[in-house]
């Protein structure tokens, strides 16, 4: 009987020995195929590491596993299956934020189902020095922590604030501990985005501190409010010595409503109150990895979407009552708001009262669910 005329999902025939094999090559294909979303577009053969419904655009020369299937979209299922295009199929390309539709030669922008274009806004007036953020914030001290048998905890953060922020960590390494195992938990008044109070509230950051290795963030689910507390607890046995470094704070990011995005421009305008030649502003991703511990001078700002510095490398200063402008409309950063990545503007200014105000615009599109 062949397969269907359009999207070739193989067909059952008569007599046909394991035909839950042919059956379920067609839902793999028809799970791919609905609202189809690849990774990426620019790779000639698998990345490794696929995971079941990981799907690319497949590039030329096609090789490896994609041998001869170039132009077409390999889709992973316990083992690569592939799907030629057709008129007038529509696919989004995560990686670029970027809908397509083939029109039977070339894949081309799909401006007839674009991806929903939204902007913020963020103002902030009379600056002092030093670091400052908008879309969220990071808080942390410079020098780490070594929590031990004879030291549980860590508070941090001052009582009765408003903070409403992820309590997070950046390990040092692996922990140690002589016997049984050991944890790291964060306690304190939690907060949630529809309103719910939880008071002497707690989550777990590590089960086992021993498990933990150099520069892994690890960050709670839940927000709080208030001081928080990091503690090591015994998860079983009769542990008696034991110890992890580690840098922490707390975090607070624009996820876009937990949407995931991709940031396709930013703009910053504002005017100068003195001669600023520390001034620089930028775009922060964050995200789970990236991260770097340090024991005297940890700095949580390291995945740079953009940064005005680096783009004008000289003309960067700031002058005594003149406007000042950075923008960047050529950005494709996917972020992946449903898995707790967002981003964080960041301001830095070396001369007190060098902002009179700055007004900062983030353009994003949002990714078709």
């Amino acid at each position: 009987m062949g397969d269907t005329p359009r999207l070739g999902f193989p067909k059952l025939v008569e007599g046909q020995e394991t035909p839950y094999v042919t059956h379920n090559e067609a839902l793999n294909r028809l799970d791919g195929v609905i609202n189809m979303k690849v990774l990426d577009r620019d790779l000639t053969a698998p990345p490794g590491g696929e995971s079941n419904g990981d799907a690319y655009l497949i590039n030329t020369p096609a090789t490896g596993a994609w041998l001869e299937h170039d132009g077409d979209i390999g889709m992973y299922y316990d083992g690569w299956i592939f799907q030629s295009p057709f008129v007038p199929m529509r696919i989004w390309v995560n990686d670029e934020g970027l809908p397509l539709f083939y029109n039977g030669v070339d894949w081309i922008v799909d401006t007839g189902v674009s991806a929903r274009i939204e902007t913020k806004s963020f103002t902030k007036s009379y600056f002092g020095n030093g670091k400052f953020y908008l879309a969220g914030f990071y808080t942390a001290p410079a020098a780490d922590v070594t929590l031990n048998q004879d030291s549980l905890t860590q508070a941090y953060g001052s009582a009765n604030v408003a903070v409403g922020a992820h309590a997070f960590i950046v390990a040092g390494g692996p922990g140690s501990v002589d016997a049984g195992v050991v944890g790291l938990k964060v306690t304190g008044t939690s907060m949630t985005d529809g309103g719910v109070r939880t008071a002497a509230d707690e989550e777990i950051l590590s089960a086992n501190i021993t498990a933990l290795v150099l520069n892994q963030k690890l960050e709670t689910v839940k927000k709080w409010i208030g001081q928080v507390v990091f503690t090591l607890y015994t998860v079983s046995g009769n542990p008696t010595t034991y110890s992890v470094d580690c840098n922490y704070g707390l975090c607070k990011y624009d996820d876009w409503s937990k949407k995931d995005i991709t940031v396709t421009g930013f703009e910053a305008v504002g005017n100068a109150g003195a001669a600023d030649t520390g001034f620089n502003i930028l775009v922060a991703h964050h995200k789970a990895t990236g991260w770097v511990y340090s024991a005297t001078a940890f700095d949580p700002i390291k995945s740079v979407i953009c940064s005005m510095n680096t783009d004008y490398v000289t003309e960067k200063n700031l002058a005594t009552g003149e406007p000042f402008a950075y923008k960047r409309d050529n950005l494709s950063q996917a972020i992946d708001g449903e898995d707790s990545e967002g981003f964080v503007i960041v301001i830095f200014s070396g001369t007190n009262n060098a902002i009179n105000v700055i007004n900062c615009h983030i353009s994003a599109s949002i990714t078709p669910v």
